[in-house]
């Protein structure tokens, strides 16, 4: 299986402060996802190949796309512009490294990428604004406000495997 970095080029840290996953956020709702620092409108790429279950609208005039990548789960790319036609749809398959839309920029000093990944065990809206979910990966497990659906996991170490061994 072919592997790619989703933001070729990356320039921050998804480990640290606000950008990692589970960093509490307003309302004691809990970061969901890492966020990947970029320059504005550079590409987002498909980590691997992949069928479209979800896309739309997310956060400020940004878009999200979501692709069940096999083998590893479900990963919505959110905070992105300019979607391409051909993969606006749910159903629509993409290939390793396709550019699937650009980086977007919320506020002006910060353009970037949300990634979150989920397992692929639950069904509907990866979004759940109704309650906290029962959060467990990696031996943790804890109550938390994520605000998504019961089957988010944390991306770090997707990511760390990606900068290993995917072409960037």
């Amino acid at each position: 299986m072919k592997l790619y970095f989703p933001v070729p080029k990356y320039n921050g840290n998804y480990k640290e402060g606000m950008a990692q996953f589970g960093w509490p956020r307003a309302r004691g709702r809990l970061h969901a996802g890492c966020d990947l620092y970029a320059p504005f409108k550079s590409d987002v790429v498909a980590i691997t190949d992949g069928i479209v279950v979800e896309v739309g609208d997310f956060y400020l005039g940004t878009q999200a796309l979501a692709i069940r990548h096999e083998g590893i789960g479900v990963v919505r790319y959110g905070e992105i512009v300019e979607i391409p036609e051909s993969f606006y749809k749910v159903g629509a398959k993409v290939k390793a490294g396709d550019i699937i839309g650009k980086v977007g920029q919320v506020i002006k000093i910060s353009a970037m990428v949300h990634l979150e990944l989920f397992d692929g065990t639950k069904i509907g809206p990866l979004t759940d604004r109704t309650k906290g979910i029962k959060y467990y990966n990696d031996g943790v497990k804890r109550d938390g406000n994520y605000q998504r659906r019961a089957d988010l996991m944390n991306p770090t170490k997707l990511l760390d495997r990606l900068l290993l061994e995917g072409i960037r």
